[in-house]
């Protein structure tokens, strides 16, 4: 007897996993799925502003290892070190900028912005780039994500990676911006190997000062999302097979024999996209075949 729509509703489809094999028809079609490559559960090891290698937060007028000034208005300070600013002075003890905690500091060209003691304390005007790296090496790039925040003084220009604008800013109309965090989030743009992340601060005029408090503090974590599932659904009299679709750098191969170093190729056939999912509708007559999604 036929099935009946509702009770096809009604089915679960059930992801597959690595090396499982869903037999969906006697002597008809088999699907699996393989990771393209190892994708590592936890993410590549990243830095916040302020600590060293282990994640402790650095003493004041330490330097920053992990950050570097690329770019400095200030020729007395061209770079390439970055500065934790001293948090037992104005504008961290007695001013608006978050206070330090165990995560993160706040870093700068030079560790005393205290402008009000020493006009000579502080930074000149213009833009200040501090940039950071991290290594994808054995990373899917198009599955890794960027979630963090941050906070300047005095305004957020952008945040690049890997000198791509991620449209990440933080207003100059803010009373003083380094009171509050700001979140950011980056899913495109990553590569393979070393990768760069820019943060663009500008330190704008402010009465008639030549050298003002700037600075940048950061907080960020990077992701791996798992690879994409290929999954199966018996639909009598076919078999349906399907993945998202916002996963380009996977394709689907097939093969006539199980096994890593089998003979597998592109598949030929239709795929239909069905919303936000590629679909594959085949029928269960014909020698049985495996599927398999793999990185381009």
């Amino acid at each position: 007897m036929e099935d009946r729509p509702d009770e096809l509703a009604e089915e679960v489809a059930r992801p597959v996993t690595r090396r499982q094999v869903l037999k969906q028809f006697a002597g008809g079609l088999l699907a699996l799925a393989l990771p393209a490559a190892a994708v590592l559960a936890q993410g590549p090891l990243t830095f916040n502003t302020g600590v060293d290698d282990s994640g402790a937060v650095l003493d004041n007028y330490a330097v920053d290892a992990h950050f570097t000034l690329f770019a400095s208005a200030d020729p007395r300070f061209p770079g390439p070190d970055t500065v934790v600013v001293d948090n037992t002075l104005f504008p961290i003890a007695t001013g608006n900028w978050i206070a330090s905690s165990p995560t993160s500091k706040w870093i700068a060209p030079q560790g005393d912005q205290d402008y009000l003691i020493d006009a000579n304390n502080g930074n000149a005007l213009g833009d200040y780039t501090y940039r950071t790296t991290f290594d994808l090496t054995g990373y899917e790039p198009e599955l890794v994500r960027l979630v963090g925040q941050w906070t300047v003084d005095s305004a957020g220009i952008d945040i690049l990676i890997n000198g791509a604008s991620t449209g990440s800013s933080i207003s100059t109309n803010l009373p003083v911006s380094g009171e509050w965090w700001h979140p950011f989030f980056v899913s495109t743009g990553f590569v393979q190997g070393t990768n760069t992340l820019d943060f663009i601060v500008e330190r704008v005029p402010w009465g008639n000062s030549t050298y003002l408090p700037t600075g940048l503090r950061a907080e960020f974590i990077i992701t791996n999302l798992p690879p994409p599932q290929l999954r199966i659904l018996a639909a009598s009299p076919l078999v349906l097979v399907w993945w998202p679709t916002n996963t380009p750098a996977f394709a689907l191969e097939t093969s006539a024999r199980f096994g890593t170093n089998e003979n597998w190729s592109l598949f030929r056939g239709p795929i239909t996209v069905v919303s936000d999912q590629n679909v594959v509708v085949a029928a269960p007559s014909g020698p049985s075949m495996f599927l398999r999604l793999r990185r381009r």
